[in-house]
């Protein structure tokens, strides 16, 4: 996994969240900018130990 799709995953996912959190009655770009974290650290981790 290149850095361009390990990039795109994260974001596809952090709107994901996000857009649930909306529904939900959350604000949209502080649950995005969260979860972008979150899984920015979740799949590094992960790639770390699969590399």
């Amino acid at each position: 996994m290149n850095l361009y799709s390990f990039s795109a995953i994260t974001i596809c996912i952090s709107l994901l969240i996000a857009l649930n959190q909306k529904i939900r009655g959350l604000k949209f770009w502080s649950s995005f900018f969260k979860s972008l974290i979150a899984v920015a650290g979740v799949l590094g981790t992960i790639w770390k130990i699969l590399d």
